[in-house]
């Protein structure tokens, strides 16, 4: 363990004196002064317990460190009252980033915890570039309840959307969160746990990124628009990219990519992908492959057959290398992308002979639901090297960040 230095301290003490509660959680990053990204471990007190704030100093590399030295806070918060609060990885950005800065939160998966997203999708580093924050929150019986899956929190009807409202709550209380600019990304029952929550409180969050899930909730029906990025590996057989009538692994029926989008199209007012210009192929980070007004478009069938497209929108015969896309968002107006195609001259800068498929219509809210589907990938977060290598965090944050909601973040 680290403690603060006695300069941090004696800064602190001296603010406290003269400062809201929510004041000094801004305050304190005054006394942070090296500039690298760093990672800690928050120490929480349940039910009623002082939260334990204090911050360590930052050191040149990501590192993970256990704060003990309590605050004192005028009572306890929802978060706190959960009970759920005796230990969060927290990554913020370094002391140069202006404040607020954008929140992640990155959700795990199935039987898995906190360190799977740190460790394994590349957020921490990216924050550091980007300038953003990431807190990657535990689940209760590492399962989260998005509905009819999954595991013990599912059949328990825990309620994490609640928890995880909490949580955004807490943060933005005491750091200098953007609360307009909160986002959620999670991986199979965690991108599950991520469309529950848009469905739910759309309003409140910016966007979601949901790799290998699909949507396990009854009636969704977001009361908002918001910005939906979603990737599939095309041999997913876990959560298959068409659905599956019957999971037995996971004891409940899976929709599809295209019915777990449905409401969220519909809500954002994007049409359907069904014009051979709602569909193109990209490189692995995302952008265009070769030059806009000279590719060719692809369809792409609902179980994720590829190929030249039809008049119809459907798949033909696949081809690697053939179309074009970018990162931006689709020409036009009326729900539907320009002829020209999205992105039109926007190329990719790392194609590396690997070709994922992205489909998009134009939103007339603004707001964006992007699909890539990745050939030869089965279920996972899609690899960061290797020939079927796809930027995944990156892909994901520049879609997100330009985003807002359009009320702040929840105040429990």
């Amino acid at each position: 363990m680290m403690p603060p230095s006695r300069l941090a301290r004696a800064l602190l003490s001296q603010r406290r004196r003269r400062s809201s509660p929510r004041r000094r959680g801004l305050l304190r990053r005054d006394v942070l002064v090296c500039c690298a990204v760093f990672t800690s471990v928050l120490a929480l007190c349940a039910g009623g317990c002082a939260a334990l704030y204090d911050r360590v100093l930052p050191t040149p590399s990501p590192t993970t460190l256990m704060i003990t030295v309590p605050t004192p806070t005028t009572g306890p918060d929802a978060y706190e009252r959960s009970g759920r609060t005796t230990q969060l990885r927290l990554t913020l950005p370094a002391i140069t980033v202006a404040p607020p800065f954008p929140l992640v939160i990155a959700l795990h998966s199935l039987n898995n915890d906190s360190s799977e997203p740190q460790s394994l999708w590349g957020f921490d580093a990216l924050a550091g570039t980007a300038g953003f924050a990431v807190a990657y929150p535990d689940a209760l019986n590492t399962s989260w309840n998005a509905g009819t899956c999954c595991g013990k929190s599912a059949a328990a009807q825990v309620d994490d959307v609640g928890w995880l409202r909490a949580l955004i709550s807490h943060l933005e209380q005491h750091y200098p969160i953007d609360r307009q600019r909160v986002f959620l990304v999670g991986f199979s029952n965690g991108g599950m746990i991520a469309y529950r929550y848009a469905c739910e409180h759309a309003g409140e969050i910016a966007g979601i990124a949901v790799v290998a899930a699909s949507l396990q909730t009854a009636g969704c029906a977001p009361a908002k628009p918001v910005t939906v990025v979603a990737i599939h590996g095309q041999l997913d057989k876990r959560v298959p990219y068409a659905g599956e009538a019957w999971s037995e692994a996971l004891g409940t029926p899976l929709r599809s990519a295209r019915e777990s989008l449905s409401p969220f199209r519909a809500s954002a007012g994007c049409a359907e992908p069904s014009l051979p210009q709602d569909t193109f192929t990209v490189g692995s980070d995302g952008g265009a492959i070769g030059n806009a007004a000279g590719g060719q478009l692809v369809g792409l069938d609902e179980d994720g057959a590829a190929g030249p497209a039809s008049r119809g929108g459907g798949a033909q015969q696949a081809a690697p290398g053939q179309a074009v896309a970018a990162l931006a968002p689709p020409a036009g107006a009326g729900g539907r992308t320009a002829t020209s195609g999205p992105g039109a001259g926007a190329a990719s800068a790392a194609h590396d002979g690997y070709t994922a498929i992205r489909q998009e219509t134009v939103c007339s809210s603004g707001k964006r639901i992007v699909e890539f589907l990745l050939p030869g990938l089965a279920h996972g977060w899609p690899p960061a090297t290797g020939p079927k290598r796809f930027d995944t965090a990156t892909v994901i944050w520049r879609l997100l960040a330009p985003m807002r909601s359009p009320a702040p973040g929840p105040d429990l």
